[in-house]
């Protein structure tokens, strides 16, 4: 298999992927120490190719595909080189399904994202993950570490229904989530944010605030975590959510097959 070397540890390959869904492949492969499947690797370059044509790829800071890869190290690698890998803070690779993603436990278990959440603008911010399966219990699925200060910049949660918060220290309650699929916020003005879940957007119609100095983290904080399983999250700049998650539906319904 023909290599080019890139910097930073990581290798891509020549063909016939795309240029940065090749150096990604190549990054797990290595972090692996084995081939990924030839279906696997189209799944993730059509996943690459359609984060690029929806304008959504460079929006994302930081990301990962929680599945896939054949090692829980793997599957910590991040999309990009230039994104922070997280820091796992418990997970074993008996959590992890390359199918459907990483599962969290309720109890201990989350990753660290390591961008902080005013790393990007405050009218210009996204967070979102892909849940695949999990209990409800009340649990945060994405947000920032402002525990105990109740008043979070930017967090996503739920129990019997889903609430959101984008910027701002006010909760909006939606109504039920059915369990599966994306769940996110995208703000890209000082009025409203997005949200979407149940693949269904809503504008919610919440000032902004100055975003503070919060490291963010998936699967929750300590005392609200999430049992959850996930194959995906981002945060970044605002993001198409509606056309982030045709991608990861296409994307789950790939590697479902794993």
């Amino acid at each position: 298999m023909s290599m080019l070397l890139l910097g930073a540890g990581r290798a891509a390959l020549t063909s016939p992927y795309d240029p940065d869904a090749a150096t990604y492949i190549a990054a797990v492969e290595a972090t692996d120490g084995q081939a990924l499947e030839t279906s696997t690797r189209q799944a993730i370059d059509a996943f690459f190719v359609g984060l690029k044509a929806d304008g959504n790829l460079s929006k994302l800071k930081a990301a990962c595909i929680l599945g896939g890869a054949r090692t829980l190290a793997g599957s910590l690698v991040p999309l990009m080189a230039t994104m922070p890998a997280p820091t796992n803070f418990g997970f074993v690779a008996g959590d992890r399904s390359r199918a459907t993603g990483l599962a969290g436990d309720a109890a201990s278990k989350y990753l660290g994202v390591n961008r902080n959440t005013n790393a990007d603008p405050q009218d210009n911010y996204h967070q979102a993950v892909y849940r695949t399966s999990g209990n409800t219990a009340n649990q945060v699925l994405i947000g920032d570490d402002g525990s105990p200060t109740p008043a979070s910049n930017c967090l996503i949660y739920f129990s019997s229904t889903i609430r959101s918060r984008s910027r701002n220290s006010f909760a909006t309650t939606h109504g039920a989530f059915s369990g599966i699929g994306l769940i996110g916020t995208s703000r890209s003005g000082a009025t409203s944010y997005t949200f979407r879940c149940n693949q269904s957007s809503s504008s919610i119609a919440v000032n902004s605030q100055n975003p503070r100095d919060f490291a963010t983290t998936v699967y929750g904080v300590p005392g609200i975590l999430s049992g959850s399983r996930l194959l995906y999250y981002s945060v970044g700049e605002a993001v198409d959510l509606a056309t982030l998650e045709s991608r990861l539906n296409t994307l789950a319904a790939a590697l479902a097959t794993l």
